[in-house]
Parts: structure tokens; sequence; C-alpha cells
């Protein structure tokens, strides 16, 4: 059994896909960093990731694929699942081996696999426009914290440089620890040290005079406007997960209302 280890990258999987027909040995399995290469391998080959390789990859799939399968693999990549990258690598090579249409055949499984987690990477991504609870910084920096569980952050910030386009802000992905910022018309990767976020925000310290006000307001607001017989939890839960609570203003500090 022949397994391929790779830095992790999207670059790095079009490498393989390169290094695999360049080497005519296709990898049973994918080993990212840190990895353990199981017992029963019985050759591991290190790919060297290179933008040479990546280039002549993408742009064979761009010349066999419509853009919407090319945004589908873009979403898969984005899930970050388990074994997804095996999955799209299977993908790929039946796009070259096999006849024009083949991304079409919902029969195939790695088809079928790659379209449901493209579906679900954009249902967080639409949630995720609805839920990003902004706070304002003593610096007059919104800043907001989230923690989807896909790699979402890339498909929704063109989404707030529209809409916030006259202010400077900060989105924090703190599963990826990862970041945006956004000043003066420019985006910019941002990172935060792990005491700057605190209970799904930013730490006390750093928010502007009144912001812990306001939000104790708001949370006010909402529990008043709240009609005990018509509560539905089975249908909240369903519409706002319950994984995003602990990142909205209205229900972080249920108990100190």
């Amino acid at each position: 059994m022949v397994v391929f280890c790779y830095d992790g990258t999207f670059e790095g999987l079009l490498s393989c896909l390169f290094d695999a027909y360049t080497m005519k040995c296709f990898p049973a399995g994918l080993l990212g960093p840190g990895d353990v290469p199981p017992l029963h391998a019985s050759q591991v080959h290190q790919v060297e990731t290179a933008e040479e390789k990546s280039g002549r990859v993408l742009a064979g799939l761009c010349k066999r694929l419509s853009a919407s399968v090319m945004h589908m693999l873009l979403l898969g990549w984005l899930a970050e699942e388990p074994g997804t990258d095996m999955t799209m690598f299977r993908f790929m090579r039946k796009v070259f081996d096999g006849a024009r249409g083949q991304e079409h055949n919902m029969a195939d499984d790695d088809v079928l696999a790659l379209t449901k987690l493209a579906r679900q990477v954009t249902h967080e991504a639409h949630l995720m426009k609805g839920f990003v609870r902004f706070q304002k910084t003593a610096q007059g920096v919104y800043g907001a914290v989230i923690g989807p569980r896909y790699h979402v952050l890339p498909l929704i910030v063109e989404h707030f440089v529209e809409r916030f386009a006259d202010q400077n802000w900060l989105i924090y992905d703190e599963v990826r620890g990862q970041g945006v910022y956004f000043e003066d018309g420019r985006l910019q990767d941002a990172t935060l040290d792990a005491h700057l976020v605190q209970e799904g925000g930013l730490a006390s310290h750093l928010l502007a005079e009144g912001e812990t006000l306001f939000e104790k307001a708001w949370r006010g607001y909402c529990t008043a406007t709240v009609i005990k017989e018509r509560l539905n939890p089975r249908l909240q839960r369903r519409c706002m997960p319950a994984r995003y609570w602990r990142y909205m203003t209205e229900k972080r500090f249920p108990k100190g209302l």
C-alpha cells in the first residue's frame, strides 16, 4: 500500500495528483502534517508542494470543469472534514481519466459526497452572515469572534466588506486561529492572542466604554420581548443552532440578566 504525505494545503493536494500521474502510482491514502503512516504502508512518498505542479493541475481542472463545479471543489476543501482530501483526490482523478460529464454523476460516491459537503458549507456561510455579532473596542474597531463548524470565513468576508465599507472591523475565527481585518478599504490577515478572546467574545478590557452596558441592555430587550406562551425551543435550535449561541450577544450571558 502506497501513501502520500503532503503539507495539508490545497496546493499540496494538487501537487499530490501531479506526482501520482508523474510516477504512475496512485496512493491508497493521504497523510497531512503530523499524521503517522499506517503499519501496512509499503511505501511513503513525501510530496513537495510546488506552484508549477499545482498550477498545471489547476489549469487542467479549469479546462474540464465548469465554474460551478470548481466552486464545489473549493467548498469541499473548506469543509475540512476528515478524509475529504482523499475524496477530492479520487474525484479529480476521475475528471482527468473519465469521460466528460463525470462530475455530474450522482451515482458516484465521491461526486455525491462532495455535493453534500458543498451544500453544508454554503448553508453554514449563509447562517454565519446573520449570526456574527460585533463589539466596539476602545480603538473604535468593531470586532467579532466566531467559531463555525466549517472554514467559512473566506466565504463571508465580501458580505461584510460591502455592508460595513465605511468602518474598521475584525472577524476572528477562534477555532482555526485565523481572522481578517478591514481598514480603509483594505483586507489583511489577522490573529489574536488567546487571552484576548473570552467566552465567545472579545476580552472586556478591549471594549469601548459603555459597550458592556449596551450589551446588557440588548439582552434585556431580547428577554423582555419573548412571548413565553409561544416559545418553541426545537424550532429555535433549527433556525439558530445552539453552537452559535456562545458568540451571540443576546445569548452569551443569559444568567446575568
